[in-house]
Formats: structure tokens, sequence, C-alpha cells
């Protein structure tokens, strides 16, 4: 489920119509300078309400700016002229006009000009999957910014580092600098702040399973929805407030969110939001197994994904399309979008990129540490230079040895981050099978019971009702068995199998015989809990369904096989419940799940990655 990242953007305020209506009348009749602002104003109001209109003035603005020769105006033009690109998703033309503005600007040499540029240029990157040089330009202009003591602009800027955060999976650093703009955003009265950072906080809440909390901070940013916000902000809003409903599997209003979000896109256009929220709204509705409803809007999203070519959409397009194809049993079709969906890794997941994070975030917080020494020590003292040249040569000692000891910080931090998604999942699957298994087995006691109170002359429910309690124990211990330690040996789920089939074959005239090949490897908890229960599935069908009289499990280091000789199974129940719950297990815990079925005898294939 893709959830949509609220960039800040440096926009201070929206034309209205009445005004951007008399701006059209008047530039015909102005020249020079003049009209190339008018111009421009023209082109910033279209770049949030209809930027292709928006292109048309930017590139009139830039023409008429060149005969001219002022450095200044040029850059201004590239610079507005951008946002209209990068609104209809057209990330690589926004980038080309930045680059442009930025080396103009950087020739000019006026910081402020240089920090609203890279603001937009770490917007543009962040888009691409470039965290490293988003992160360069948001640093820089986070320490202009703060050299001009431009307080609403660093708070914001820090957002959208918190948003490169976030990425990084740093959860807390990213809802500290969300934190911080919305409390400067109230205390400044900016509306459109106060609503981003409720609607970022919401969003990283939704992201860590706080789904009630996010709902808060959704409910109290929808309040603040007027005129005077920026279209693009909203739809982002509603489209992350959508996806939090769905978490919260009330699918009625989640569609009805997305599909405020989409009309909102549609209207601006904005082609790269577009995309994602038809992918939304196609997941929504494979949810509901509306399957053509989800067709219609997954086709559109990935077909607007391919078109657009921005990193993240397409990889969200190709999960989504893998979901619908295996749901409309086309698992050929679903295993050919999960091998590119895979392809597409995350570029926070390149480690020369998380090299380059740390060196950077270490050099700005150095950066900022000898610049309040440096202060501090010209207040106390403005003639003391040569005391202050000799402490910051003690700094600089200083710096050289924390930045050793922050290094060593943050790779132990990266572990124990590591160790607690791990430890996440752990807790998801775990809940999952508690309630998928033993829910069900106490569900039936209960039911049972109910049965029992009606017929309180009778105790034959008694012995059944006392298995049904084994059984939900013996679930527990084969749960607790998977996770007690952090890795388990093809061996060790050897032994679980063939004990488990011993069990089962007691009383039936039927032959289970486990096979293992002796070529021991070692699987994750989750992978031997995973194939265990397709294994307990398979065997179940096989003596249920197949009428087989022998069942055979092979046990090697890349697979596990589960054949009877039993009659095959018939066309329709290859995409039945059983089997697409299998291969998720499957998928979910990085294994491949593979199915053949003739006439006589079925055979199944859990494949380890």
């Amino acid at each position: 489920m893709k959830i949509y990242t609220f960039i800040f953007a440096l926009l201070m305020s929206v034309n209205s119509v009445a005004q951007v209506d008399e701006l059209l009348k008047k530039y015909p009749q102005q020249s020079g300078k003049e009209k190339i602002y008018t111009l421009l104003d023209i082109c910033f109001y279209y770049s949030q309400n209809n930027p292709r209109e928006g292109k048309k003035f930017g590139r009139q603005a830039y023409r008429e700016s060149l005969p001219l020769n002022d450095s200044k105006l040029i850059s201004d033009c590239l610079n507005d002229w951008s946002i209209c690109f990068m609104t209809i998703g057209d990330l690589d033309s926004a980038l080309l006009l930045l680059d442009q503005s930025l080396q103009i600007r950087r020739k000019i040499g006026d910081p402020l000009l240089i920090a609203k540029t890279q603001s937009k240029r770490g917007t543009v990157l962040f888009e691409k999957g470039h965290l490293d040089q988003s992160l360069v330009a948001f640093v820089e202009a986070l320490k202009i910014f703060q050299d001009n003591k431009l307080i609403p602009f660093s708070a914001l800027t820090k957002a959208n580092i918190g948003n490169v955060y976030e990425k990084l999976g740093q959860t807390d650093k990213a809802e500290n600098a969300y934190l911080d703009l919305l409390n400067i955003s109230r205390a400044h009265q900016i509306k459109n702040y106060e609503f981003s950072a409720l609607g970022a906080l919401a969003k990283i809440k939704s992201k860590q399973g706080l789904w009630n909390e996010a709902n808060a901070y959704f409910i109290a940013g929808e309040k603040i929805i007027g005129p005077d916000l920026e279209p693009s902000t909203i739809g982002i809003f509603y489209q992350n407030f959508g996806i939090n409903y769905r978490h919260l599997k009330e699918s009625s209003k989640a569609l009805s969110m997305l599909k405020k979000a989409l009309e909102i896109y549609q209207k601006i256009p904005d082609e790269l939001s577009i995309a994602y929220t038809t992918l939304n709204l196609a997941n929504v509705y494979l949810d509901l197994r509306k399957i053509d409803e989800a067709r219609k809007f997954a086709d559109s999203g990935y077909e607007q994904a391919k078109k657009l070519g921005a990193f993240n959409t397409l990889k969200y397009a190709y999960k989504t399309m893998a979901r619908y194809a295996y749901l409309n049993n086309n698992d050929q079709l679903g295993d050919e979008y999960i091998e590119k969906f895979e392809s597409y890794k995350d570029s926070i997941n390149n480690a020369e990129s998380q090299k380059n994070i740390d060196r950077l975030m270490i050099e700005f917080h150095t950066a900022e540490k000898e610049k309040a020494l440096l202060e501090t020590q010209l207040k106390n003292d403005k003639y003391l230079i040569l005391l202050a040249l000799s402490l910051l040569m003690i700094a600089v000692l200083f710096i050289i040895a924390i930045i050793k000891i922050q290094k060593n910080k943050i790779n132990q931090k990266k572990i124990e981050l590591d160790n607690q998604r791990k430890l996440n999942h752990e807790r998801i699957r775990i809940s999952r099978d508690l309630h998928d298994h033993l829910g069900a087995e106490i569900t039936y006691i209960a039911a049972k019971l109910d049965i029992l109170s009606n017929e309180l002359n009778s105790n034959t429910l008694i012995p059944q009702l006392a298995n049904n309690a084994r059984s939900a124990g013996q679930m527990m211990r084969e749960t607790i068995w998977s996770i007690k330690n952090e890795q388990i040996t093809t061996h060790d789920l050897f032994s679980k199998i063939k004990e488990y089939s011993e069990k089962t074959k007691q009383g039936l005239n039927l032959d289970i015989h486990v096979k293992f090949s002796n070529e021991e490897i070692k699987i994750s908890p989750g992978q031997a809990l995973g194939a265990f229960r397709i294994v307990q599935e398979c065997v179940q069908n096989a003596i249920k369904h197949s009428q087989c009289s022998n069942i055979s499990i092979e046990i090697s280091s890349s697979k596990i096989s589960v054949k009877d000789n039993g009659k095959g199974l018939p066309h329709d129940v290859s995409g039945g419940n059983g089997m697409i719950n299998m291969k998720e297990r499957a998928s979910e815990n990085g294994m491949k799940f593979e199915l053949n079925s003739g006439s006589i005898g079925t055979e199944i294939a859990i494949i380890f990655s």
C-alpha cells in the first residue's frame, strides 16, 4: 500500500481568479520586466490549477527575458516555469530548468535565491528516488534559511529532510521535524503549513500502524481545509486519509476519500498524483474482490506510471498489477510483475547512497556546531581572535573524535532499527496466525458450547471439544516453535514435518513418506512456519479430496515438494481461496509457490529464495 509523501513546498500564496483575470487583461499592454513578472504571476497561478496552461506563460516569460540579458530575471523565469512541470509529473524537465536556474543564481551570488531553488530541486530529486542528492539540496537551503533567521522556511526545509529520514525508516527524527513545523506554523498562524504538518504526522502514524492516532490528525487537518490551500496539497491529504481508512477496514470511506483526491488531481491536472490515486483505488476494489472495477483503475494507473517513468510510481504499479493478476487467477502474469517490482530496488537500500547521506548529515551538524562556537566567542569578546582560533583548532580535533563516535552510534542505530523491523514483522505474522487458526478453533468451541447449553442432558460433544482445545494448543506450540530462534535449519523443519506426518497418518489407510536431502541450510522463522503451514494444508487437502494412498514429502536445500498419487485437481480449484492463501503466504516470506496437477496426482513445491 502506497502512502503518498507530503512535499513541503515554498509556495506562499496563490492569486485569486479575479486577480488572475486582471493580470490576463493587463499583460498585453505591458513591456519589459513588468510584463515578464506579470507573466510569471499567471504561470504561478496556473501551476496549481492548470499547469499545462501555466507552461505556456512560463515559456513566453523565459523567451522575452533572454533579449534583456538580465541574469536574475532569467533565473526567476526558469525557477517559476519549473513548477508547472513538477505538478504534471515531468520531473526530468523540471530538474533541467532548476539546474539552469541554480547555475545562474550561483553566479549572481544571492544566497536566498540559491536556497529557494535548492528547495525545489530537493523536492524533484526526492521524487526521482535520488535521496543523497536530494539531501544535499535541502541541507544547503536549510543552512541559508537559518543564517537569515527565516524560521518558517527553516522549519519547512527541516520537514522535507524529515521526508528523507522517513524514507530511511528513521521515523522518530521525521516525526520531530513535522512537530517542529506544526508548532511554528501555529505560532505564526500559517494555515497551509499547519495543514501539511498535520497531514504528514497522520501519514507517519498510519505507516507505524497507529491508524486511530492517524485518524485524529486527519480529522484535525480536514477542519482547516479552505479556499486558500493549494489543491495539490488537499489532494495528497485526501489520498492518505483514504489509505488510512483502508487500514481501518472502512472500505466505503476509503473509496470516498480517494475519489475526492482523484477529482482534485484531474482538475489540476497532476498526472503523477492521478497515477498514484488510481492505483490506490484499484487496491481498495481488490480488497472488496470487485475485480472488474479494480481492473479499470489498475490498468489506467499502470499505463500512466509507465508513461511518466517516475521511480516510486512505477514500482507501486508493478506491485498492484501483480496482486490483480494473482486474484484474477493469472499466476504467470503475476510472477512477471513481481519480478519487475523486485528489480526496482529503492535507492535508500543502495549502500553508496546511505554512506553519502550519513556523511552529509555529519558535515551539516558539524558545521552547525562550529558556527555556534564561533558566535559565542565573538559575543563574549570581539577582540580575542587568537583565542577564538585556538578554540576552533581544539573544536576541530574534538569534532573528528565526535565523528568517529557518531559513526559507531549510527551503525549501532541501524542494527537496532533493522532488528526492530524484523521484530515488528514477526509480531504481525504471529498475530495473523493466532487470528486465522486459534481464532477459528476458539469460535468453533464457543459454537459447540452453545449447542451443549441447549442439550444439558447430553455430553456427547465434550470429547470433541477437548480435541478442538488440543488442536488449538498444538497450533500455538507450532507458532512458538517458529519464533524461538532467529534462524531455523531445514533439518529442524524436516523433524517438525516428520512429527506432524506420523501423528496425521494414525488411523488412516495411508502412507506418508518424509525424506531429507542432508543438505542443511538456515531459513528465517517466517519461512519455516510459512512452509510448515503450506505443507499442513497440502496434506489435509490430499487426505480430504484426492482419494490418494500415498503422500511423499521431500525437503532439500532449495525447496520442499509435496506429492500425492490421488486424482488431480479440478481446473477451478487452482484459483480458489486455499491456493491464493498458500501463494500469498509463500510470497510474503520470500518464497515461490508452484503447482502441478494432472489427471493423476498433484505436486506442490515451495521454493526458497
